[in-house]
């Protein structure tokens, strides 16, 4: 029932965020990894409900946007320290993954806050529901 669907991660978090302020009612929905809570998904939502909560602009938080904003707050910090960020991106499951496999420099673009102006919207009109 959502009026629209946006893709968001750690790397376009402003660019999100702009589109949310006008919105009544915001869910952000993390991915997770196999079904299971994921470090890297609560990372970026928390970046998100910190961008959207600077100012005093009423947002009302549930304790799930609280726990992802504190989980923001201590590992990075308002600044958005980018060696913080990926050293927190690097304790998550997917970023162990990813240095498991050699591929550990995908964590330092992972973790490029703002480094995209541009939102994907997904359009499930286009997919067959079953």
């Amino acid at each position: 029932g959502s009026a629209r669907i946006l893709v968001g991660a750690i790397v376009n978090r402003e660019a999100l965020c702009r589109q949310l302020t006008t919105d009544q009612r915001v869910d952000l929905l993390c991915a997770g990894t196999n079904g299971e809570f994921s470090l890297d998904d609560a990372l970026g939502a928390g970046a998100m409900v910190d961008w959207l909560t600077t100012d005093s602009s009423g947002w009302q938080l549930n304790d799930g946007a609280e726990i992802c904003r504190s989980l923001w707050q201590q590992n990075v910090g308002r600044s958005g320290d980018p060696h913080r960020i990926v050293a927190s991106l690097e304790i998550s499951m997917g970023g162990r993954n990813l240095l498991r496999f050699g591929m550990g420099s995908v964590l330092s673009l992972a973790g490029e806050l703002d480094r995209f102006d541009c939102v994907p919207n997904l359009d499930i009109s286009v997919w067959e529901l079953r």
